[in-house]
């Protein structure tokens, strides 16, 4: 009985003690309605390095994240660099020399 009991308080003391204790996530920025058609940003991986898939006017284009925090992640590819804020889900676009701000819609998907 004791045995079992321990076992049982181990068990529950190394899931608890896991705070990423998950198969896999993900977090997208949905945005509509604005100047550079930027539909989507869906982040598969969100480590340094990783890519991102942006959807601009239905097209998909891949970003590399150059720089991550709890707060912050930035993309960067050949066309135009983004900046999300975790926090509120604006996103800083620069595109062809212009930067704009844009309220997106955040979710997050975790398994």
């Amino acid at each position: 009985m004791n045995k079992n009991l321990f076992l049982i308080f181990l068990t529950l003391v190394i899931c608890c003690g896991c705070k990423d204790f998950q198969r896999f996530s993900y977090e997208k920025y949905t945005c509509i309605n604005n100047k550079f058609n930027l539909n989507e940003v869906y982040l598969p991986n969100t480590t340094i390095s990783s890519n991102a898939i942006v959807n601009i006017q239905n097209k998909e284009y891949e970003a590399t994240i150059s720089e991550i925090s709890s707060d912050y992640i930035k993309l960067e590819s050949n066309d135009f660099t983004i900046d999300l804020d975790r926090n509120n889900g604006l996103v800083t676009i620069l595109l062809n020399k212009e930067i704009h701000t844009l309220s997106c819609t955040k979710s997050v998907f975790t398994m």
